[in-house]
């Protein structure tokens, strides 16, 4: 099941009132697997046990471009929207699963169950020649070794894996190959003779022992990069004889494992495991075992939603009569047209008014929406939505108020003070008065100036308020 965080936005776009569904699409899990419903606006989505409508099975094919590692897989989900405008609502959503997190999470999905279990046939086709494994004590990496280089003879038959450092080898990597018996059955080396003498032909047999096919060994003289023979105990199926080709990555194999983490372990298969190119099944074989094994594929990117273009909603009829004692029948049906995107539904609103006034039938269609929130009505004790009024045009009236005032005497002595003498240690320190008083005329003008200023600031500001 789709793993829906379901929004719905209501928008009102150029032209036509169009209204919007919207998904953000989060991972692939299993279906039953989880429970979430969202109701907005009227409509509801629903999706997990109990829901009953939302999810309706899905399919898994090969990308029509060709299968990659970054995409090796399209899941085709059909969704049902119990409450869409102008009924239910049955879609289709296609997206494209990469291979890593496919891996990683079949690698994860080992590490909880047993291997007869959890790891599939997929998962063993993906693992190709990357020399990862997996045991019942977790994720083995055979590190590998570098190959050996000798110049000689080299080998190959129906251009399989070319070149062979011997005839057994060439033999023995045709037989493993698709276009042989993919490692079914047995093989031989024989000499025959093809009417201009004896020649060497590389020979297949069935499981039954019964001749299958056969294909001439070419040679040629040059370089060769051969592996030496090493013993699997582990796989004893990978152990492979001197003059082997080496793995994917260059190196040959020891038959010697460390344990790596199962991410490790998916980086190595992803990067040197079977291309999904060679096998366009790999990829969907892979994500349904992930799947019906309980398994969720993140990193799905939406790709293409599809579904009907127009549904037609329940019409409704209001009756009402006219003063002449006649009546007046209004019927309104809508109908919706539907526009598909990756992430959306887009969808218009039309109503068709049917108006029978005593006999006299009109018809009228308009088409309708639901106008977006300004960012005032969203938040409207923003700085930017205040409502501060609007300012007065008319002159100001003046009025004049009279106003006196008079000094305060304080009962403080005039003149200037004596000087003040005060005996320290022996000696008569004198504190003389006479500069501060010949400074205190001004500093008297200068406090009655800012007093009288401030006055009239208040006085000014009293008159214009009033």
């Amino acid at each position: 099941m789709v793993h829906l965080l379901v929004g719905l936005l209501l928008a009102l776009l150029s032209g036509p009132a169009l209204a919007q569904l919207a998904w953000t699409w989060d991972a692939v899990i299993p279906s039953g697997a989880s429970a979430l419903e969202h109701t907005a606006a009227g409509m509801t989505i629903s999706n997990g046990p109990g829901t009953g409508t939302m999810f309706m099975g899905r399919t898994f094919g090969a990308p029509s471009s060709g299968a990659t590692r970054a995409a090796s897989a399209l899941v085709s989900e059909t969704l049902r929207l119990p409450s869409a405008p102008g009924g239910p609502l049955t879609v289709t959503a296609t997206r494209a699963l990469p291979l890593l997190p496919m891996l990683n999470t079949a690698a994860l999905l080992y590490g909880s169950f047993t291997a007869g279990y959890a790891v599939g046939t997929a998962l063993w086709d993906a693992v190709g020649d990357s020399r990862v494994y997996p045991t019942a004590s977790g994720w083995q990496y055979d590190e590998g070794i570098a190959p050996i280089t000798s110049n000689g003879e080299q080998y190959c038959v129906n251009n399989v894996g070319c070149w062979h450092a011997s005839k057994t080898a060439a033999c023995a990597a045709w037989f493993a190959s698709p276009s042989g018996l993919s490692g079914q059955g047995s093989y031989q080396l024989v000499t025959v003779d093809n009417g201009f003498g004896p020649v060497q032909m590389c020979r297949l047999y069935y499981p039954s022992g019964q001749y299958a096919i056969q294909a001439g060994v070419s040679v040629r003289t040059g370089s060769s990069t051969t592996c030496p023979a090493s013993i699997d105990a582990l796989n004893p199926a990978f152990s492979v004889p001197a003059g082997g080709a080496p793995t994917s990555d260059g190196k040959c194999r020891t038959g010697r494992y460390t344990g790596v983490a199962p991410d490790v372990a998916a980086g190595i298969i992803g990067q040197h495991g079977k291309d999904p190119a060679t096998d366009p099944t790999l990829g969907p074989r892979l994500a349904e075992d992930i799947l019906n094994k309980g398994g969720t594929i993140p990193g799905a990117q939406p790709g293409t939603m599809t579904g009907p273009a127009s549904a037609t909603g329940s019409p409704t009829t209001t009756t009402t009569n006219n003063p002449d004692g006649t009546t007046k029948v209004e019927t309104k049906t809508p109908s919706y047209a539907y526009t598909y995107a990756p992430q959306t539904i887009n969808y218009s609103t039309t109503i068709t008014t049917v108006t029978n006034n005593a006999g006299d039938v009109t018809t009228t269609t308009t088409t309708e929406g639901e106008k977006p929130q300004s960012a005032c009505e969203k938040n409207p004790d923003s700085i930017g939505c205040s409502k501060f009024g609007t300012p007065p045009t008319d002159a100001p009236k003046w009025k004049e108020v009279p106003v006196t005032y008079s000094p305060i005497d304080l009962g403080l002595p005039s003149g200037c003070p004596a000087s003040r003498h005060m005996p320290w240690r022996g000696i008569d320190l004198v504190v003389n008065y006479a500069p501060a008083c010949d400074v205190a005329p001004i500093i008297r003008a200068a406090l009655l100036a800012m007093v009288a200023l401030s006055c009239a600031g208040f006085i000014v500001s009293r008159l214009t308020n009033s």
